[in-house]
């Protein structure tokens, strides 16, 4: 079951994963967590789940519910989508995406990528036993049929998106770029 559908109709403070994600089980336990699960911290009389949330990260928590202000751990990356759930657009929102896809061979059959998304373009740079370049205009190619990297007319925005695919990359500490220059 997706997370989207287990937290609907619930009202939650903080939300740290992806709410498309798969879920195979909801767990408060955070010595029964691995890799799907979403950990809920507790705060109980004796012992308050919010300080096994480190514990419950690293067994592989697909996402962490937490009904207190904690600090999140410096190795969890996210921000808060309490805002975007209430209809707010915060000023500060990003304006980009960043992903990496790394698990191939898999039953999806991707090749290794990473790329970067914003509200109009988006670039993926295909790497390991390949090493090609797509980019695509969301706008007028939702489909992502007609790779437009290369192209003229298309050097300024490739510059552009390559420079945030860096700055990326360096925020969620990706080494991927000076993996690929060895």
């Amino acid at each position: 079951m997706q997370l989207s559908k287990i937290l609907q109709n619930i009202e939650y403070t903080l939300i740290k994963g992806n709410t498309e994600t798969e879920i195979s089980d909801v767990i408060y336990d955070s010595r029964k967590v691995t890799e799907g699960t979403v950990f809920v911290a507790l705060k109980g009389y004796n012992v308050d789940g919010h300080k096994f949330i480190p514990q419950a990260v690293k067994s592989g928590a697909s996402a962490v519910v937490i009904s207190d202000n904690v600090d999140i751990p410096e190795d969890i990356q996210g921000v808060s989508l309490l805002p975007l759930l209430k209809g707010e657009r915060p000023k500060d929102w990003r304006k980009s995406l960043y992903y990496h896809f790394y698990e191939y061979p898999a039953e999806h059959a991707v090749k290794r990528h990473y790329g970067v998304r914003t509200e109009r373009y988006k670039l993926i740079h295909f790497y390991n036993d390949i090493d090609a370049w797509e980019l695509y205009d969301l706008k007028k190619d939702p489909r992502e049929m007609h790779n437009l990297f290369g192209k003229p007319g298309y050097e300024k925005i490739t510059e552009k998106l390559k420079g945030e695919l860096v700055k990326l990359q360096t925020q969620y500490d990706d080494p991927i770029e000076s993996q690929l220059k060895k």
